[in-house]
């Protein structure tokens, strides 16, 4: 997965989600949703794919 391009990750609550990897923690990604600027949520590494 590289910088800047577009993932789908795991939303808590809205299913899967296009969004950008703003962090990356030891366990968990942080991901900014592409249509929600300004929100993000963690997902598991293992669950965030290109897109």
């Amino acid at each position: 997965m590289e910088d800047g391009k577009p993932v789908w990750a795991p939303h808590p609550t809205d299913g899967f989600q296009l969004g950008k990897i703003i962090d990356i923690g030891a366990d968990t990604l942080t991901i900014e949703p592409l249509n929600q600027k300004g929100k993000t949520f963690l997902a598991p590494i293992s669950q965030v794919f290109p897109a």
